[in-house]
């Protein structure tokens, strides 16, 4: 008895997820963007400056600084002090 109840419960489960997955297959249809087939076309100009832009390489010449010392004691007469900027 308890057996039959196992496969009815089961097969029950199985049909719920049944139910789901093709309910989510049905509105994934529904809402599919059209795809365009045709490839679009760039300026070659313009793609080269965009590449040129995604340019991350370091420049060793010119490194990032990182960590300047300066001398605090210079106040607000030294080359580092913000003029006309928020200092954070």
């Amino acid at each position: 008895m308890k057996y039959k109840e196992f496969l009815i419960f089961t097969a029950k489960v199985f049909l719920a997820g049944l139910a789901l997955l093709a309910m989510i297959a049905f509105w994934g249809w529904v809402l599919t963007p059209e795809l365009r087939t045709e490839v679009p076309a760039f300026d070659p100009e313009r793609v080269a400056m965009a590449e040129s832009l995604r340019d991350v390489r370091v420049d060793t010449t010119n490194p990032i600084t990182v960590f300047r010392e300066v001398d605090y004691s210079e106040g607000s007469t030294a080359a580092w002090w913000p003029r006309h900027e928020s200092p954070c």
